[in-house]
């Protein structure tokens, strides 16, 4: 693969070691913070370039082109190249084909996220320990947020040479089982300081792909549960939202921009979505007459059935001049008495 095709503002993955790009006339070496973008896996570097340039046009608008600048994208193989490339380049359904092959394989992903997961750990050791300067910020989606927590497991014993000020994570992958109390990410998802985790109920691939992969890659336990579909534990994180997205939404959605750009230092207007609102007009209520004739009395002649009117009465009387006067019938009575013990 021609290496010129690396855009730049880039790390990838070259001879088992974590390199820019060719051209890149610039270096994450030495800037006072980055923000690292991770993708998910079953996507080619055509899918993954269009999900970070989504997110990226969607955020520079209000973090400026100064801070976006500092958004570096980062890409692991995660794509089972099962059929050769040109063939999926010229006929879609062998892309179609490749991209439900990779999905199948998901469980051999894993054994990859945790050992890129290590090598950028170890990357951006050695990218802070240069100029002790460089802070990381991590954002990652799916099995790009697997990939982040080995990369801090990695980096957390070395609090004094390494320094995350936040993660933020996307549906993650990640089993919940890992990240409880004896869970062995438990350590690594407490060294960032910030803890944003963005999770959706309605996330269909991590209620029900998630699961069976896991069990085939037997990481998790028997009953494995994704972080990223209730966003559990709920101890591990400093701030969580649900967002209601779709699995594939969350790179260009803008219902996740709120929580990204506070990463930045920004901000945006908190506003309910607009609904359009039908008018409509209730019927007059029917008339029901009475089954039976109001009984009236000299003393309650409007046909007060209940005697409220003269209970009222009765109390106004009682605190105004201090007597009592006596009810018209047992039902004021029994009315006065249980207002005047409450």
């Amino acid at each position: 693969m021609n290496r010129m095709l690396w855009r730049r503002g880039t790390l990838h993955i070259e001879n088992n070691a974590i390199r820019p790009a060719p051209n890149e006339r610039r270096s994450p070496n030495g800037s006072t913070r980055i923000y690292l973008l991770v993708h998910g896996f079953n996507n080619d570097r055509v899918t993954v370039q269009a999900s970070y340039s989504a997110f990226k046009k969607r955020v520079r608008d209000i973090i400026g082109s100064h801070l976006a600048q500092r958004i570096w994208e980062f890409y692991w193989p995660c794509y089972e190249d099962a059929i050769a490339e040109p063939l999926r380049q010229r006929w879609k359904v062998f892309e179609s084909a490749n991209s439900a092959y990779t999905a199948a394989c998901y469980f051999k992903q894993i054994p990859k996220a945790q050992a890129f997961g290590k090598m950028l750990g170890d990357y951006l050791l050695r990218l802070r320990a240069a100029t002790q300067a460089t802070e990381v910020v991590l954002i990652g989606h799916f099995l790009g947020c697997r990939l982040i927590l080995e990369a801090l497991l990695q980096m957390e014993p070395n609090t004094t040479s390494s320094k995350v000020p936040a993660i933020l994570l996307m549906a993650a992958a990640v089993p919940v089982e890992h990240l409880k109390l004896a869970g062995y990410l438990r350590a690594a998802v407490h060294f960032p300081q910030h803890r944003i985790v963005l999770y959706s109920s309605r996330d269909t691939v991590l209620r029900w792909t998630f699961p069976a992969g896991q069990l085939l890659a037997r990481d998790g336990g028997l009953r494995p549960g994704a972080s990223g579909l209730n966003g559990d534990p709920r101890d591990c994180w400093t701030s969580k939202d649900q967002t209601m997205l779709r699995h594939g939404q969350y790179w260009s959605n803008d219902a996740t921009t709120p929580n990204i750009v506070r990463l930045f230092g920004k901000t945006t207007p908190h506003a309910l979505p607009y609904f359009e609102i039908v008018s409509r007009t209730l019927p007059e209520p029917p008339h029901c007459p009475s089954g039976r004739p109001r009984r009236t009395s000299p003393r309650n002649p409007k046909g007060d059935p209940f005697g409220f009117q003269l209970s009222c009465h009765r109390l106004h009387t009682v605190f105004e001049t201090g007597r009592d006067v006596k009810p018209a019938a047992g039902r004021a009575r029994f009315v006065t008495q249980s207002v005047m013990e409450h």
